[in-house]
């Protein structure tokens, strides 16, 4: 399964047509699989639709570099033995280790992958698509700028716009 999502995805599937292939050929989310292995339930199991995906399940495979043969250590570290709460390590604190089992996918389709999965184009509703998507970021605060467009006279005109001060979050751009 694993290798078609990333067969899918390099030859130029988006993340919402997966969804769709796995659930048009009735293939169990890891999820439920895991479930019908072991008989524990991680997260609750939708036992009426076991071959509903979501993406972000999708996103954490393309993301994960366990499928190319490689381990990511010390992703997360607990505050407190009382207080168990689980926080995100930053990326100098975690430990890489290359080539430590078997590959389910070649290094090859995994960077092909995340180099895609990096600098992801978003299609508008006008169905245009910018060259600089995800390339290009705020002058002032540094966060992503988000394409939009605005309907003149004529035609259609395309912009870029902070994509914090669009949704409210700064003032200063």
């Amino acid at each position: 399964v694993v290798k078609k999502i990333y067969e899918w995805f390099t030859q130029g599937a988006r993340v919402a047509d997966i969804k769709a292939k796995l659930e048009k050929e009735k293939i169990y989310t890891p999820n439920y699989y895991y479930y019908l292995k072991t008989g524990k339930q991680i997260t609750p199991v939708d036992k009426e639709h076991p071959y509903t995906w979501s993406g972000r399940t999708i996103n954490d495979i393309l993301d994960n570099p366990v499928y190319a043969g490689h381990t990511l250590s010390l992703k997360t570290e607990v505050l407190s033995y009382k207080i168990n709460k689980r926080i995100k390590n930053p990326p100098e604190k975690q430990y890489f280790t290359q080539n430590t089992h078997e590959a389910i996918v070649d290094q090859n389709t995994w960077e092909i992958a995340h180099q895609i999965r990096s600098n992801r184009k978003r299609i508008t509703k006008s169905g245009y698509k910018s060259i600089f998507s995800g390339l290009v970021f705020c002058a002032d605060c540094g966060s992503k700028l988000t394409l939009n467009n605005k309907k003149g006279k004529e035609e259609i005109k395309h912009y870029f716009i902070c994509s914090k001060y669009r949704n409210g979050k700064s003032e200063k751009c």
